[in-house]
């Protein structure tokens, strides 16, 4: 019997030299395209081969991620699956989404849905079908008083706004599919939605790099790991994934956990100093990871990190991720690009960068204002001595004696 759907994988190969993977799809006698944002680069090196592999693995996933969608779209586009989905609880919904839309979510999108979904449970959760305005204007509420998990404070508000816009985006979902006739999230006041803030960037001076440098914390590895990412800019993820097999002739190359993007960036002097010593000869060294020792747990650190800047006299909120800020707004201060420390820091373009560039101009422009009043104006008697011109000079010349 033949069937009236396929879902292929194809290549696209680009100008420079790599190629675009995506889906063509063909259902009901209709053909359609899908770019999977997806890259196979040309095979140089074993690393290479490697991010091929596992990029061609997500592109496969993806395949039947859709072949599977395309078989539960023709179940689910009917009333009487329609009623089943509204009386899914509004959780459920948020992770069927995850779960449904996959690849194209990177890991830290992915978590989000996660995370969304257990804030749900945790206010009360609701059927799909019986999410009100007024549930939804609840939840903000609850929302904005929310504590963090151990112990930890509350969520800044553009966190909040992020968690909001994830649920938004998922019930925007159920209309489109017709579970759902409208978005109740969108009929909340707007006063009821946390204003988005523009926070300043914390960072590390030179000076405050040495003096943590120059100072014992109590962890060991955490002291290693947030020094070395000072001067290479990897995040807590990658920090946490990085094995010794990923550093190599003065490199580090890695997967980015967030992005799941490849990154390949020189080490420095400064970084390869904060290594721990590599277990030379070990069985399985090169899978052994880098800072073994370096607590799970978010918190946990940044309560040794704390701890640790203030012995210092380094008198700022310290978190592992100002390591990452460090790093780049270091490199922008000793006269690195801005594209450059974009592709240091594994940014998809310069404009995410560029609030890096705008720290350090008003750093310059602080600067500047730091030498003291000397007391002296143009307009003191004497102070200046104006410049005249050739025809000035001409004319306060005595002629010549005859």
């Amino acid at each position: 019997m033949r069937t009236n759907q396929s879902v292929n994988i194809r290549r696209k190969r680009l100008r420079n030299g790599t190629e675009s993977l995506y889906l063509d799809i063909y259902r009901n006698r209709k053909r359609s395209y899908r770019f999977l944002g997806l890259y196979l680069i040309p095979e140089r090196t074993r690393w290479d081969k490697q991010r091929n592999k596992i990029t061609w693995e997500q592109a496969e996933a993806e395949r039947a991620r859709e072949i599977i969608n395309i078989q539960a779209e023709q179940y689910e586009h009917t009333p009487t699956s329609f009623a089943i989905i509204r009386r899914w609880s509004l959780a459920t919904y948020i992770r069927k989404v995850a779960e449904r839309k996959g690849a194209r979510l990177s890991k830290s999108r992915h978590d989000h849905y996660l995370f969304a979904a257990k804030l749900v449970e945790e206010f009360g959760d609701v059927q799909l079908g019986n999410a009100t305005r007024e549930y939804f204007t609840r939840f903000l509420r609850f929302l904005s008083t929310y504590r963090q998990p151990r112990g930890g404070g509350l969520y800044h508000p553009n966190t909040q706004r992020l968690y909001i816009a994830v649920i938004s985006t998922a019930l925007n979902e159920a209309v489109r599919l017709g579970v759902l006739p409208r978005n109740k999230m969108l009929a909340v006041d707007a006063d009821e939605i946390p204003k988005k803030k523009k926070g300043a960037v914390q960072f590390l001076t030179a000076e405050e790099v040495k003096a943590l440098a120059e100072t014992i914390c109590e962890r060991g590895t955490i002291k290693r790991a947030f020094l070395f990412s000072c001067f290479c800019g990897l995040r807590i993820s990658d920090i946490r994934a990085l094995k010794w097999k990923d550093i190599k002739g003065g490199f580090v190359q890695v997967v980015q956990q967030k992005t799941r993007d490849p990154l390949r960036i020189p080490l420095s002097e400064n970084a390869r100093a904060w290594l721990p010593p590599r277990p030379a000869g070990a069985a399985g060294e090169e899978e052994a990871p880098v800072f073994p020792l370096l607590p799970s747990n978010a918190g946990t650190i940044s309560k040794y990190l704390q701890k640790w800047a203030d012995t210092a006299g380094v008198n700022k909120r310290v978190t592992f991720h100002v390591s990452r800020h460090t790093c780049a707004t270091l490199l922008l201060t000793f006269g690195a690009d801005l594209y450059t420390v974009s592709k240091i820091l594994g940014h998809s373009g310069v404009q995410v960068t560029q609030i890096y560039g705008e720290v350090v101009d008003a750093k310059r422009e602080a600067a500047v204002q730091l030498v003291p009043a000397l007391g002296i104006s143009p307009l003191a008697p004497a102070a200046v001595q104006e410049d005249t011109t050739p025809e000035e000079e001409a004319e306060h010349t005595a002629p010549p004696e005859l």
